[in-house]
């Protein structure tokens, strides 16, 4: 009922010094109170972002679809992403698997732009497969996962919200033609100024603006193919490593509007929010079910929202990664 109402309530009929100060203390040490409410404050989790300082130091990779079965038999569509260029690279695949991923790695990747550092996924099926992880690990390749249930702290989730509207306004009555024309795709994102970076991911990796294609140039817009650009190549990154920290500020000043600045202590107690999905069949409702479940132990910082959880019931059981965001405090008493 929440501690006013249990004040007024016990105000009925009683009263003694301090009664305010233990009904305060009641309902917050209350087990199913904290399992079944809401927290109402702002999301914890300050933002956080990870720099870079050369293309292709750190590669984020993810997975639009299920799609409709395209007439090359294709249903889902990778899409793996630089995060300092911003370049992009859309591969269509006929199932999304762990051989799919490293396949796309190894060509679209590796053996075009290098070896990343870091390889920056959520955590499907697709991208915790052993084979992966042995192919990252024979390459130098560090291998990082974004919280489940954060989208937001992968990069490419962006991306794929602009993928998805070209996609959809290309394809329009006849969705089975979704990857028809991804190449086409690929080449305008790639060639424009990002927000961010105040120049293309074409230039940025190749050192000039790649001539637009015939078809879509205007009238009397005839660029000079040699042309090249004043900067060089380092000069050209140390200004948008620049560019980069500004535009980093400038979000993180607007995205922390909405969040406070808490964080557990490692060996501190936690609740987790859980996700259930309701069932028909086993008569399970999930408006009704409990909201966390817990307690957890903080363990240790994966990153700097995200946390590993372990179960002091089994301490040496399968460790959780959970983001801020989806802990609840307990107080010491709990």
């Amino acid at each position: 009922m929440g501690v006013h109402k249990t004040l007024k309530r016990t105000q009925e009929g009683y009263y003694w010094p301090g009664m305010h100060r233990d009904a305060l203390r009641y309902v917050r040490r209350c087990q199913q109170c904290a399992e079944y409410k809401v927290d109402q404050r702002r999301p914890a989790g300050m933002m956080a972002t990870m720099q870079c300082t050369r293309p292709w130091e750190v590669v984020t990779a993810d997975f639009v679809g299920p799609l409709p079965r395209s007439t090359n038999g294709n249903t889902c569509l990778l899409v793996l992403t630089d995060k300092f260029s911003k370049w992009m690279e859309l591969m269509p695949v006929r199932n999304a698997t762990t051989a799919s991923v490293i396949k796309a790695l190894r060509e679209r990747v590796i053996y075009r732009f290098g070896c990343p550092d870091v390889f920056l996924t959520d955590n499907g099926k697709q991208f915790t497969g052993k084979p992966l992880t042995h192919f990252l690990e024979s390459h130098g390749i560090k291998h990082c996962f974004s919280a489940i249930y954060a989208p937001h702290e992968n990069p490419t989730e962006r991306t794929n919200r602009v993928v998805k509207t070209m996609i959809a306004q290309r394809a329009k009555a006849d969705h089975r033609t979704w990857d028809h024309q991804l190449a086409e795709i690929a080449f305008a994102i790639n060639t424009s100024q990002h927000d961010s970076t105040k120049t293309s991911a074409a230039e940025l990796n190749f050192g000039y603006i790649p001539a637009t294609p015939k078809q879509i140039r205007k009238e009397g817009d005839v660029p000079d193919e040699g042309a090249t650009t004043v900067l060089t190549l380092t000069e050209l990154w140390q200004e948008i490593s620049r560019n980069l920290s500004t535009a980093a500020k400038r979000q993180k000043k607007h995205y922390d509007l909405r969040r406070r600045p808490w964080k557990p202590l490692i060996g501190e107690k936690v609740l987790k929010r859980d996700h259930p999905l309701s069932s028909a069949v086993n008569s399970f409702a999930q408006k009704l079910a409990p909201k966390y479940s817990g307690p957890y132990i903080v363990r240790k910082f994966k990153s700097t929202n995200t946390v590993e959880l372990v179960n002091p019931k089994t301490p040496g059981g399968r460790t959780i990664q959970v983001h801020l965001q989806d802990l609840k405090q307990l107080p010491t008493e709990y």
